[in-house]
C-alpha cells in the first residue's frame, strides 16, 4: 500500500480531523436516555495533546453533540482540510463509524483515513473490509498516529509503524504491536480545550484519566485490548498538576477520575490525596473514583474523604462468590461488602455496579445479586447484562454456547432490558425476556424504596436529578410501565411453563 501523497510537507504541517461517533440513545436506553451522560471522549483528547505537540493542527468533532450528515461534512473537508480523519470506534458505534469513513470518503477521496479504539484492534480484519477504511490503530494510539502522519508525507516507511494494520496486494497487513510506554508523565495531557473547541453550551469537562491498564483479568472486560494488563499511572505530582490546571482553566467544583481502578497503587493514591489536602484542593473540589473492593481499609477511607472524595464506584457485579470465581475477579463478596460499609461511614457516597446473566448463573442467583445489592449502604446501583463485548473471554463462552453475536455488533447493549433491544446473550437454560423483566426489577427494587426516593428528591443522588414536579411525575410514569412489564411478563411466562407440562408427553 502507498500512502506517501504529501511529500513536499513535514507530518508536523498535517491536518488532522478527529471524530467521536455516536449511538442511538434511545435504542440503547429506552425513556432513560437523558439520564445517560454524554462522555468525553478522552481518548481523541489524549491524541490530539500528543499530536499537538508536534506541530500538527488538530480539530475534534463529537457526535453526541450534533450528529453529522453529508452536507456538514462537506463543509468540514472543505474548511478544515483534513489530511487524516481519525475515528475512535467502540462496538456500539462500530457501524456508524463505517458509515461516517464512506461519508468522508465521499467529500475527498484523498483524504486518509483510520480506525482506532477497541473494536478495530480486536478485530482489524473486519474494519479493513470496508473500502473507505485506509488504516487500523492497534492499541495506544499517540505514536502510532503520529508515525503514520510521518508515513504519509515520506519520512518514514509505513512497513515500519508498529501496531498499525492496512490492506496491500488484497491482503491484510499487520505489522508487529507496539510496546505501552511505561512513563505516563512522557506524554501531554488531555487537549480538552480542542475537546470544548465549537460547542459553547457543551458543559465544562470535569473527567480525568490518570492511568491506563489493569493488572486483573475479570472476563467482560474489554479496555485490556487497548491498554493492556501492565498497570502505568502518572505520578500524584503529575496528577495534581493536571487537576490544578483543569480547575484553573474551567472552575470546575466536581470531578470524576475515569481510572478502572483508583487504588491499584496504594501508596500512590494516599500520596495524591495528601497533595490535594496540602495545596487546599480539598477546599473547593469534590471528586469521585472507582476502585475495588480488597483495596480499601479503615485508614485509606476517612483519608479519601478528607482530600475530598465524595463518591466512590465499586463493580460489585454479583452476590454469589461461585460466579465471582467463574468471571475471574479475584476478590470475595466479603469484600465488596466491608469497602461499601468502611466507605458509607467515612461519609462517602456509595455506587455499585451489578452484572445479570452471567455465564451458568441461575435465576435463584440473580434474584440473590439483588438482595445483595439492597442489604448493603449504597446510594445508587446499576445493573447491567451480561455482555459479550470484544476482546473478552466472554465473548468466547457465547460463542461456545452457540451465540451469533458477531452478525449484528449493533445488539451489545448491557442495559437491553431498559431500551428497545434484545439482549444479545442469554445463558444456557435462561430466556431473553426474563432477563429483561430480572434488570427492571432490579432497578425497581433498589430505587422504590422510601429512602432511594427521599434522596432523589433532595437531589441527594448525582445520576438521577429531578428538576421539577413534571419530571418527577414523568419518572413515577416510567416506573410504573417498568413494573408493569415485569408482571405481565411474568405471567407470561408462567402461562408458557403451564402450556408445555401439559403438552409434554406421558410416562
Amino acid at each position: 500500500m502507498t500512502i506517501a501523497r504529501m511529500s513536499q510537507r513535514s507530518a508536523a504541517e498535517t491536518r488532522v480531523l478527529l471524530v467521536y461517533p455516536s449511538f442511538d440513545r434511545e435504542e440503547q436506553y429506552g425513556d432513560f436516555a437523558d439520564l445517560v451522560w454524554k462522555e468525553i471522549p478522552l481518548s481523541l483528547g489524549f491524541l490530539a495533546g500528543y499530536l499537538r505537540e508536534r506541530g500538527v493542527a488538530i480539530r475534534i468533532v463529537d457526535e453526541q453533540w450534533g450528529s453529522l450528515d453529508e452536507a456538514r461534512i462537506g463543509e468540514l473537508v472543505a474548511e478544515f482540510q483534513p489530511d487524516l480523519v481519525g475515528f475512535s470506534t467502540l462496538t456500539p458505534v462500530f457501524y456508524r463509524a463505517l458509515e461516517l469513513a464512506r461519508l468522508f470518503k465521499r467529500a475527498s477521496q484523498e483524504l486518509t483515513v483510520v480506525l482506532g479504539n477497541v473494536h478495530p484492534t480486536v478485530f482489524p480484519e473486519e474494519s479493513l473490509a470496508e473500502e473507505a477504511v485506509d488504516l487500523v490503530v492497534r492499541g495506544e494510539g499517540e505514536v502510532t498516529l503520529w508515525e503514520i502522519l510521518k508515513s504519509l508525507t515520506g519520512e518514514m516507511a509505513l512497513a515500519d509503524v508498529l501496531g498499525v494494520s492496512y490492506r496491500e496486494n488484497g491482503h491484510c497487513v499487520h505489522n508487529e504491536e507496539r510496546p505501552f510506554q511505561k512513563d505516563l508523565d512522557l506524554f501531554p495531557g488531555c487537549a480538552y480545550d480542542l475537546i470544548q473547541e465549537g460547542l459553547p453550551g457543551r458543559p465544562a469537562p470535569s473527567v480525568i484519566l490518570t492511568s491506563r491498564g489493569c493488572p486483573y483479568r475479570c472476563i467482560f472486560c474489554s479496555s485490556r485490548a487497548v491498554s493492556g494488563y501492565t498497570y502505568r499511572a502518572n505520578s500524584a505530582e503529575r496528577v495534581l498538576s493536571d487537576v490544578q490546571a483543569l480547575v484553573d482553566a474551567y472552575g470546575i467544583p466536581h470531578l470524576l477520575f475515569a481510572d478502572d481502578n483508583f487504588v491499584v497503587s496504594r501508596s500512590r493514591a494516599v500520596e495524591i490525596c495528601r497533595l490535594f489536602i496540602e495545596h487546599g484542593l480539598h477546599r473547593h473540589l469534590q471528586w469521585a473514583c472507582q476502585a475495588r473492593g480488597d483495596a480499601i481499609d479503615e485508614e485509606l477511607a476517612p483519608l479519601l474523604r478528607e482530600a475530598g472524595c465524595v463518591q466512590m464506584s465499586f463493580g460489585i457485579e454479583t452476590g454469589s462468590q461461585r460466579l465471582l470465581d467463574l468471571i475471574d475477579k479475584k476478590e470475595q463478596v466479603e469484600d465488596n461488602a466491608r469497602a461499601v460499609e468502611l466507605v458509607h461511614r467515612a461519609g462517602i457516597r456509595t455506587r455499585g455496579a451489578f452484572i445479570l446473566g452471567l455465564p451458568t448463573e441461575t435465576r435463584e442467583e440473580s434474584l440473590g445479586t439483588i438482595r445483595f445489592a439492597k442489604s448493603l449502604p449504597l446510594d445508587i446501583a446499576k445493573f447491567a447484562l451480561a455482555t459479550p463485548y470484544p476482546g473478552t473471554v466472554l465473548l468466547d463462552i457465547a460463542r461456545a454456547e452457540g451465540a451469533e453475536i458477531e452478525r449484528d455488533w449493533s445488539r451489545l447493549s448491557t442495559m437491553a432490558g431498559l431500551g428497545h433491544v434484545e439482549p444479545c446473550y442469554v445463558p444456557q437454560g435462561r430466556t431473553a425476556s426474563e432477563l429483561e423483566r430480572l434488570q427492571r426489577r432490579a432497578h425497581l427494587a433498589f430505587y422504590l424504596r422510601p429512602a432511594q426516593i427521599w434522596a432523589i428528591l433532595r437531589g441527594r443522588n448525582p445520576e438521577i436529578r429531578i428538576g421539577s414536579w413534571r419530571e418527577f411525575a414523568r419518572y413515577g410514569l416510567v416506573a410504573t410501565r417498568m413494573a408493569w412489564k415485569v408482571v405481565s411478563g411474568g405471567l407470561r411466562e408462567r402461562l408458557r411453563r403451564r402450556r408445555t407440562v401439559k403438552s409434554a408427553p406421558g410416562d
